[in-house]
């Protein structure tokens, strides 16, 4: 299968999701958003949970998780509060990500992400987020665990987007994951 009809394939499972209630699941006004969601993975590495601004503020809730490792993919909108996760013991990355069609996020943000993640192995879950935790976050949590547990990325969205239906929105950012799993024979 080429990319593009991977791109097309992933288009086809993304679930149906109400414009209206989105957007209150984004800003956090909606019940289902008030827990980042837990994407599915094996016992290779930490469980990786995927959430807004508002997930990786609230530092009781990160402890109450288990998280011990922040990835903010929008530092210039959601600040990592750093001292507040040094007292927690919670390590952190901050990387700009562009959410739009020319930002290469897989090539700019994945391998820092992977370094991170091996340099700093978490004693408990790992959250990616960047402000919603649509597009920047979900692509790079997605690709992470293709590449870490060698999963089909057709199945793993299914997966991931059973638990936060309106990830990977982002056409470019599509084309890219499957470009990806294409390199690495996952698609």
């Amino acid at each position: 299968m080429t990319p593009l009809e991977g791109q097309v394939a992933l288009a086809a499972l993304r679930p149906t999701v109400d414009e209206r209630r989105d957007l209150a699941r984004a800003r956090g006004k909606e019940a289902q958003s008030l827990l980042p969601s837990l994407f599915p993975g094996t016992e290779a590495g930490p469980a990786v949970f995927v959430g807004s601004g508002g997930h990786a503020k609230d530092i009781k809730l990160l402890t109450t998780l288990g998280i011990t490792c922040v990835i903010n993919l929008a530092p210039n909108v959601i600040k990592s509060p750093a001292r507040s996760y040094a007292k927690a013991g919670i390590n952190h990355l901050a990387l700009e990500a562009r959410d739009d069609n020319d930002f290469n996020i897989l090539a700019s943000c994945l391998p820092l992400v992977q370094s991170f993640l091996d340099e700093h192995p978490p004693t408990g879950k790992v959250l990616i987020h960047c402000m919603a935790g649509v597009n920047r976050s979900a692509t790079v949590a997605v690709a992470y665990l293709m590449l870490r547990d060698r999963r089909n990325l057709l199945e793993l969205f299914a997966e991931c987007s059973a638990t936060r239906p309106s990830i990977l929105q982002n056409a470019n950012f599509q084309l890219q994951l499957c470009a990806l799993a294409a390199s690495e024979n996952l698609l």
